[in-house]
């Protein structure tokens, strides 16, 4: 055992070699495919603007400028763990969303709708004197396009939610993501942030968790038209999903996780293979999870200006994008963003910290040549 734990910890303590070759500013290789960072930024607009068209178009059916509600003011009841609770239940002086629950429903049921047309065969009411009664006949089409378009909205969702949510989060931390309290699985992740009205993901989960039995709290947000797209999914699509669920599926109960398909959650490999597909598409080179987290973490560490001159700066300090991404700081040096000009027995941090001191000693001593500085990317 103790042989095991020497080897595991000289392991720990060496580099790992790079996976990231940097060709210019723009452009970064990894595992022999070509990356620009411009077009990895349009593809996460597209994503975003692809959930938006399926959302209004496919899913609600309805000009965005006749629902008359601001998502951006929708207040929410963070510490409510009631089961079966979430922001749509939440009713204040200025905020009730009776309307917006049964909103698709009753367009169903209102026969001189086109929507109603479109997925309903008839209604047919039954009336005795202890009961009133109705059969819903449906066009399985038309139902069936709905349920394919609600997954493909899904898909896009999973990744949009590890793509443009910071640093990478792990496969199994989105896949397990709740927007509902249940007794089951405990209270939702997804919760409305108070400031400023942005979704708010928190999630518990590390890979040493079978092990310790202990969570490791993770907080991220999406941005506010990703945020405003998931709450509109949850407050107009979820009631009329739940209600095919029953009357059309004859589910008895809806499950609590985002990302579900006829109450069967996604699996990380699932998101791995729609992130591939998607990617291939947009940028005609795959990604699957883990050469993007590679990716993403050198392109945070190396582009993103990170000023932490004001912390400790110490080694054993996790930064907030590498707590974000799962790992510790120490972890994500030895292995993660690293390029192929840094040598094997270096660290990002390491280099610039060296860089930091160096730079504030020649100052002091005043030994920097006004001609020296090259203007080059954050490092």
């Amino acid at each position: 055992m103790q042989i095991r734990a020497y080897t595991r910890r000289i392991d720990n303590n060496l580099t790992k070699e790079s996976r990231i070759i940097e060709l210019d500013l723009d452009n970064l290789v990894i595992d022999n495919k070509k990356f620009s960072i411009t077009k990895l930024t349009k593809f996460f607009s597209y994503i975003i603007d692809s959930l938006e068209t399926i959302l209004y178009r496919d899913l609600i059916e309805i000009d965005p400028s006749l629902l008359s509600i601001d998502l951006n003011s929708i207040e929410d009841d963070i510490r409510n763990s009631i089961p079966g609770f979430y922001f749509i239940d939440f009713i204040t002086k200025t905020q009730d969303f009776s309307i917006y629950k049964d909103f698709l429903i009753k367009r169903l049921l209102d026969r001189n709708s086109s929507f109603s047309i479109k997925y309903l065969k008839s209604i047919n009411i039954t009336t005795t004197r202890s009961n009133n009664s109705s059969g819903l006949k449906f066009y399985s089409k038309s139902i069936k396009s709905f349920l394919d378009n609600k997954t493909k909205f899904l898909e896009l969702l999973a990744i949009a939610i590890y793509l443009t949510s910071s640093s990478p989060l792990r496969g199994e931390e989105v896949v397990v993501i709740k927007y509902l309290n249940t007794l089951e699985s405990g209270p939702r992740n997804i919760v409305i942030e108070p400031k400023n009205g942005w979704i708010r993901i928190n999630t518990t989960y590390h890979k040493a968790y079978n092990i310790t039995r202990l969570d490791s709290n993770n907080i991220r947000f999406l941005s506010s038209k990703l945020s405003n797209i998931l709450k509109l999914y949850l407050l107009i699509v979820i009631p009329f999903y739940k209600f095919i669920a029953i009357e059309y599926l004859n589910l008895e109960e809806i499950s609590g996780f985002l990302l579900e398909e006829n109450n069967t959650r996604f699996t990380s490999s699932r998101l791995s293979n729609i992130l591939s597909k998607e990617s291939n598409s947009f940028l005609l080179n795959s990604l699957t999870l883990n050469p993007y987290r590679h990716l993403i973490t050198y392109i945070i560490k190396n582009r993103i200006n990170l000023d932490y001159s004001s912390s400790s700066n110490s080694e054993d300090e996790n930064l907030i994008e590498d707590i974000q991404a799962n790992h510790s700081t120490r972890t994500s040096n030895f292995i993660y963003g690293r390029e192929s000009k840094l040598s094997r027995s270096s660290t990002i941090s390491l280099e610039k910290r060296s860089l930091e001191f160096n730079t504030k000693f020649f100052t002091f001593f005043n030994l920097l040549d006004s001609n020296s500085n090259r203007t080059k990317h954050a490092r």
